[in-house]
């Protein structure tokens, strides 16, 4: 059974490859839709991380990865977010305008509405006939689910970046101090809420205070500069492509040294340089992982349609699957021991399926609100189209007049 899931987690890997020829490169590897593409690849590899988390034999017959590998992923998606923001700050005049409904509503309408979900999924689940209905309802649980939900530090920490790339790039002009001034809040994100790591049983109750929770962050910071100088780093990596081609193939040999020659620092004690020692390296390591794989796609693309398909609500992916997976963790669907497998296989697809129509749902959700905007941009268009017309019927109406004389 594994090795079913093996077989088709490496086709849709590998399928539809495209090599961009000797001394020729393709130049849309970093366009929205190779990197929406591999957002795909990279959400359903973290679903099956997360059934790893259940079932270890799973990581040993189907990826053949050590533990450590799932950080990665969110670390990509952080640069993609970085970078798509800075891309299109630079391409599009306007781009602020109306960017806290566009940008951050886009993902707090999700994540508010999947919170709400999983507050009525956790009553359902947990309801105690013996206690009255005000108890169960437990509103300090519903406050803690939806504003200090550990598990959602990826979506909370990315609505803080949106906010301060939105406050600095609109109010300051120098982008050497927003740079800096990104950083430092970067830092007091972690700083704050990991000064307190001796109580490991409160430690574990409150947002971006576990230690895992920051290895992705500096990766948003990494996306705005590749966003900013893009240009001149691709100019350079082209003229040095196969010495960068080489030691990007090597990737997993950094992975292996990075975890066995630079070990983890032991938290105990709070000695916080230790921390502060494990943040840098796990840090590095996925800015590391992430930019050997896109300098790779330079030349060997990894794209088709099916990752365009999971590519579209990747964010759902995210936060939908826990809840899909806590349904078959229990026992309120039963499966003999002999079928576990199935088990895991089943809820796989039951989770893209149900992440699939709540993107759907967030849609119409989100397009309600930006539906001023939505009539604005299409009256700019009708306007564009117009102007366009105009100029047409003026140049036919010229050359008919030439003909005539």
């Amino acid at each position: 059974m594994i090795s079913t899931i093996s077989l088709l987690y490496y086709i849709l890997v590998f399928y539809g490859v495209k090599y961009a020829g000797f001394g020729k490169f393709h130049d849309n590897f970093l366009s929205l839709k190779i990197l929406n593409g591999l957002k795909g690849l990279a959400s359903i590899s973290i679903l099956i991380g997360h059934m790893n988390l259940d079932h270890p034999e799973f990581r040993k017959t189907l990826f053949h990865t050590p533990p450590g590998f799932g950080r990665f992923y969110p670390a990509f998606f952080m640069f993609c977010s970085g970078y798509g923001l800075m891309v299109s700050f630079k391409k599009k005049k306007d781009y602020l305008n109306h960017f806290i409904k566009r940008r951050i509503f886009s993902i707090l309408i999700p994540y508010l509405l999947n919170r709400f979900i999983n507050y009525v999924q956790n009553i359902s689940m947990n309801y105690n006939h013996e206690k009255s209905l005000i108890d169960n309802l437990n509103f300090k649980r519903m406050f803690y689910d939806i504003f200090v939900y550990n598990h959602a530090w990826f979506i909370l920490e990315l609505i803080m970046f949106y906010l301060f790339f939105y406050i600095f790039f609109k109010y300051l002009k120098n982008r050497h101090l927003i740079r800096f001034l990104i950083l430092i809040f970067c830092w007091l994100i972690i700083l704050v809420p990991t000064y307190y790591p001796k109580n490991l049983e409160i430690n574990k109750r409150y947002i971006f205070v576990l230690d895992e929770y920051h290895y992705s962050t500096l990766s948003f910071i990494y996306g705005l500069l590749i966003g900013d100088y893009e240009e001149n780093i691709i100019k350079f990596i082209k003229k040095f492509y196969y010495l960068f081609l080489i030691l990007a193939s090597l990737f997993p040999y950094y992975f292996q040294y990075f975890r066995k020659n630079i070990p983890d620092q032991t938290l105990k004690n709070s000695k916080y340089k230790n921390y502060w020692f494990n943040f840098t390296k796990y840090n590095i390591l996925s800015i590391l992982m992430y930019s050997c794989i896109l300098i790779i796609t330079m030349k060997i693309q990894i794209n088709n349609i099916i990752l365009d398909y999971l590519g579209k609500f990747t964010l759902e992916n995210y936060l939908y699957h826990p809840l899909i997976l806590k349904i078959y963790r229990t026992n309120t669907i039963y499966f003999k021991p002999e079928n576990i497998f199935w088990k895991y296989f089943i809820s796989f697809f039951i989770s893209l399926y149900y992440s699939e129509k709540m993107h759907y749902i967030n849609s119409l959700l989100i397009g309600l609100i930006n539906k001023d905007e939505n009539k604005i941009n299409e009256n700019k268009g009708n306007v564009i189209s117009k102007v366009k017309i105009d100029e047409k019927q003026q140049l036919l109406n010229k050359i008919e007049e030439k003909i005539t004389i």
